[in-house]
């Protein structure tokens, strides 16, 4: 129930125009994307570590039993200016792993100020 009506909040606040100027205001993109990808992950369409995060590291075994490392994804959000506000665009860089561990999705693109997400090719 709270992370829907955190969702609804945040949304609301990015049509309306009123994303700070600040940490904040990244934060609040962040939490858009974040909000899909656990949905995609609740789903099992992404790997998660033992914790669940779907941007955490697991620790896995080749066939002749060395371990390694394997950081399932990461989420960057730029840093909010007053152009960017302005024009309603919010720039972001998204990596997932799928649940098979074979493929990985990275997307970039911007949020507008519609809620809408306009990936980069």
């Amino acid at each position: 129930m709270r992370d829907g009506l955190k969702k609804d909040l945040t949304i609301f606040q990015v049509r309306k125009d009123k994303i700070p100027l600040n940490d904040i205001g990244r934060l609040m993109i962040e939490s858009i994307i974040r909000e899909r990808c656990r949905q995609g992950a609740n789903a099992g369409m992404f790997m998660v570590d033992s914790n669940g995060s779907y941007f955490g590291t697991i620790t896995q075994k080749d066939k002749n039993g060395n371990e390694f490392s394997i950081k399932l994804g990461h989420l960057t959000v730029d840093e909010l200016t007053q152009e960017s506000i302005r024009e309603g665009k919010f720039k972001f860089d998204l990596r997932v792993t799928y649940l098979n561990g074979a493929r990985n999705v990275a997307l970039t693109g911007t949020i507008t100020t519609d809620g809408e997400i306009v990936f980069d090719k």
